[in-house]
This record gives C-alpha cells, sequence and structure tokens, in this order.
C-alpha cells in the first residue's frame, strides 16, 4: 500500500528541504571545514522542490511511519 502525501505534508517537506538548503548555504559560505562539501549539499537542494507523480511505486514499511510522524512534527515538540 502506497501513502499518498498530502498538500500540507508536501509544504512541511518543501519546508524542511528549504531549510536545510539554506543551513548550508550558510556553511558554505562561511569557508569553514567542509564548507565545498555544504557548497554541494546546498547547489544539489536549490532545485525546484516540486512533486511529480512517482512512475514506478515501491512502497517500504517505514512508509507507515513516516510521513504521520512528519505530520506530527509539524506542530514542533
Amino acid at each position: 500500500m502506497m501513502a499518498v502525501m498530502s498538500d500540507e505534508t508536501r509544504l512541511l517537506c518543501d519546508r524542511v528541504l528549504e531549510s536545510l538548503r539554506a543551513f548550508y548555504a550558510g556553511h558554505a559560505a562561511s569557508d569553514g571545514e567542509g564548507a565545498g562539501d555544504a557548497a554541494e549539499v546546498a547547489d544539489a537542494l536549490a532545485g525546484p522542490l516540486g512533486w511529480a507523480a512517482p512512475t514506478e511505486v515501491e512502497t517500504f514499511a517505514v512508509t507507515r511511519h513516516f510521513l504521520p510522524a512528519l505530520e506530527r512534527a509539524s506542530a514542533g515538540p
């Protein structure tokens, strides 16, 4: 059974990915240790964050828990 992401879950995932991109971009700008690696990660996350329908359905046991956990996490600790 494949879990379908709600619009709210997609928005939450977009916010998480954008936060990660900003974090890595900030570290890359610091020229500190690992800045080059951080720049690569930031570049990888800089692409469009749109969601496309999967072309192939593949499910994992963790799917049952992952999306509900993300939705609960959106409310904070």
